[in-house]
């Protein structure tokens, strides 16, 4: 598509019933497993108020998020008509190949199609999951130079990504 909603043959939609299958299919590699809960336990754990989203090749699931619209409720660094970005995982089947990536670049843009009235949107990372937090960073996301630290999971990364790309703003 020339309209900048595919990346790398990626799209990002919101989750439909029927996709269902495919997203408990996902899965993350072990090592991973301290970052992400299982695709199932996600599903049950969060409330209504973060919207499920799928990151998709070629029509099949590869990918999750969730976009929390509460996220400032427990994340008071986030002011409160900012989005959260949850629970992003690729399927272990295709990481390494630029999907994630494909897949942040075209995240702006997309959540200004799905929430034209917000502005940013914030995300928490482990300190140690380096690989995470480079993909973040190469890709748009900006490190507030804080951590949060009531996360469970040890100290983690502030992250925004302002709904603007290269400096153009994309609103």
């Amino acid at each position: 598509m020339a309209d900048g909603r595919m990346v790398n043959r990626i799209t990002l939609c919101p989750m439909q019933p029927d996709d269902l299958p495919g997203v408990l299919g996902l899965q993350v590699a072990e090592a991973q497993l301290g970052y992400v809960a299982p695709i199932a336990d996600i599903l049950e754990q969060f409330p209504a108020s973060a919207h499920r989203h799928l990151v998709k090749r070629d029509n099949r699931v590869i990918g999750f998020f969730m976009i929390d619209m509460e996220y400032s409720r427990v994340h008071p660094f986030a002011p409160r008509d900012d989005l959260g970005f949850r629970m992003f995982m690729i399927d272990q089947s295709v990481q390494g190949q630029g999907c994630g990536s494909a897949a942040l670049k075209l995240l702006p843009a997309y959540l200004l199609s799905c929430y034209p009235d917000r502005k940013q949107v914030w995300l928490t990372v482990n300190c140690r999951n380096l690989a995470a937090y480079q993909c973040y960073l190469r890709n748009g996301f900006q490190d507030t130079g804080a951590q949060y630290l009531d996360g469970g999971f040890g100290p983690q990364h502030i992250m925004v990504m302002p709904f603007t790309s290269g400096g153009i703003d994309v609103r």
